[in-house]
């Protein structure tokens, strides 16, 4: 999984603040794709001011109760300052909560926004198609254990006046291992022997941020939390480390804190790396066996859950998309029956679901999308695939891919979707006979 996946859409985010701060966001989180919007509005993300500036402490025990019982089941981010970051209350709230620095540049923001909004996509699409399991008698699968906060933890820092007072701290608090070079960190990560990595910044900051980009782009290690401890956690400085792959921004005083939020972290990616396999395990068959195609029945058993929600009011706007291939040659190539779906359902998330209805046709359902993404992104699986080559190399077939879209949220039926979606697809120039 790709991390973070951003959602295919503008995401709208409420505000809990006063006036000023609300005209001050509006024009920065709008540049990023996200739209400012009231609380009594529809939103995807509710956003809480809890500095000293703007609300009285005493107030923010009462604040957050409200602001949950508004979000309900979508996610709430909470800004505070760096002088509450020693506050009880704080550190307790940044266990369950995703808790901002204040002082975060917009990619800090922006980049929690997307990655909250994202997960709940996940997870309501697994929902969906746990109830259409349900609806055909296929029974329901589950995600796996649950995994705890962080129980060992491990620092990597080089030899300075502030290792071992943050080490100390650091061990206080949680089983803490220390390594001083990029080579050993490495070593206990693949060891699975550290639940999340503290990094206290040096002077030269170079090898640690090469580490967090290298970790980030690891296929097994990406989803990891990453803690810095900066002693001059200033705005430039937090902004840096997002920029390479930090979860979040410490100073050495607010340890409590920082194993906190790596505790949530980690349980939120677990319950994300959950869905997503649960995603990937639930695109069935006939027979209810996990495939990259999903059989047509359970393609418009989800197709219809997913219009039931709409027509509640509880699901967002989606797209079926209709992919046709031809081969350029007009001759019959069998491997059209296994390669191409391979790529197809490779070039796709795992909150999509792919059909084949005819050995020519593909039906991808896009869930949370705008129009605009969606048609970006049919285009380029359209791209990809007249672009490769199938076969072997001595009979190398390629195929032309025509592709067609409809917005679904409106529509009475699947079988009226999947019939629109046809619709406005061209014709095929030859018939394809699968061997």
């Amino acid at each position: 999984m790709r991390y973070p996946e951003n959602p295919r859409r503008r995401v709208s985010a409420a505000f809990m603040s006063s006036p000023a701060v609300f005209d001050a966001c509006h024009g920065l989180l709008s540049e990023h794709g996200i739209d400012i919007v009231t609380p009594d509005g529809l939103f995807d993300v509710l956003l809480v001011d809890l500095r000293p500036g703007q609300v009285g402490q005493a107030r923010v025990p009462s604040l957050v109760s409200s602001a949950r019982r508004l979000a309900g089941a979508r996610p709430v981010l909470f800004l505070a300052g760096h002088e509450q970051f020693t506050m009880a209350e704080l550190q307790t709230l940044a266990s369950t909560e995703t808790v901002i620095p204040a002082v975060a540049s917009a990619r800090v923001l922006t980049t929690a926004i997307r990655r909250s909004v994202s997960d709940v996509d996940r997870a309501s699409e697994a929902a969906l198609r746990l109830r259409a399991m349900a609806g055909l008698g296929m029974g329901v699968q589950t995600t796996g254990d649950m995994r705890e906060g962080v129980d060992r933890a491990l620092l990597f820092a080089e030899p300075s006046v502030q290792l071992l007072p943050v080490f100390g701290d650091l061990s206080v608090r949680t089983r803490t291992e220390l390594v001083i070079h990029g080579s050993q960190t490495l070593q206990v990560l693949e060891h699975d022997q550290a639940d999340a990595l503290f990094i206290l910044a040096a002077r030269n900051r170079r090898p640690q941020s090469s580490l967090i980009r290298l970790l980030r782009r690891h296929s097994r290690l990406n989803s990891i939390p990453i803690i810095v401890i900066e002693p001059r956690a200033d705005m430039r400085h937090m902004s840096y480390w997002a920029s390479c792959g930090a979860d979040a921004v410490i100073r050495p005083k607010e340890l409590t804190l920082a194993v906190e939020i790596a505790g949530r972290i980690r349980r939120t990616r677990a319950a994300s790396e959950g869905w997503n396999t649960l995603l990937q395990q639930s695109s069935l068959t006939d027979g209810a066996e996990p495939a990259r195609l999903a059989s047509p029945r359970f393609f418009e058993a989800c197709l219809a859950e997913r219009l039931s929600a709409a027509g509640r009011g509880d699901g967002c706007p989606f797209a079926v998309g209709a992919l046709r291939i031809d081969p350029a040659d007009g001759e019959n190539h069998a491997t059209a029956r296994s390669e191409v779906a391979v790529y197809v359902s490779l070039a796709l998330r795992s909150t999509d679901l792919v059909t084949r209805p005819a050995p020519d046709l593909f039906l991808v359902t896009l869930p949370n999308a705008s129009k605009a993404e969606a048609l970006k992104t049919m285009q380029a699986l359209s791209r990809m695939i007249t672009d490769l080559k199938f076969g072997s190399r001595t009979a190398a077939a390629t195929f032309n891919a025509r592709t067609s879209l409809v917005m679904a949220s409106d529509a009475s039926s699947a079988q009226s979707v999947i019939s629109a979606a046809l619709r406005e697809l061209p014709a095929a120039t030859a018939p394809l006979v699968l061997a």
